[in-house]
C-alpha cells in the first residue's frame, strides 16, 4: 500500500515491477495512483485516531 507519489514511486517502483515482470514471464502486474490521494484516507485516519 502507497500513501503518496514519492521518489520510491516515480523511480523505484517501476524499476522492480519491470524487473519482476521480466522475471516471471506472462506475470503482469498494475500498478495504480498512491492511495493516499484518496480523500477518504483522511476520514480513516481521524477514525483510527478517535479510536485509540
Amino acid at each position: 500500500m502507497v500513501y503518496n507519489n514519492g521518489i520510491h514511486i516515480r523511480y523505484d517502483v517501476p524499476n522492480m515491477i519491470s524487473n519482476l515482470e521480466t522475471q516471471f514471464k506472462g506475470c503482469k502486474i498494475k500498478f495504480t495512483s498512491p492511495i493516499g490521494q484518496d480523500p477518504i484516507m483522511a476520514d480513516l485516519i481521524t477514525h483510527r485516531i478517535d479510536n485509540l
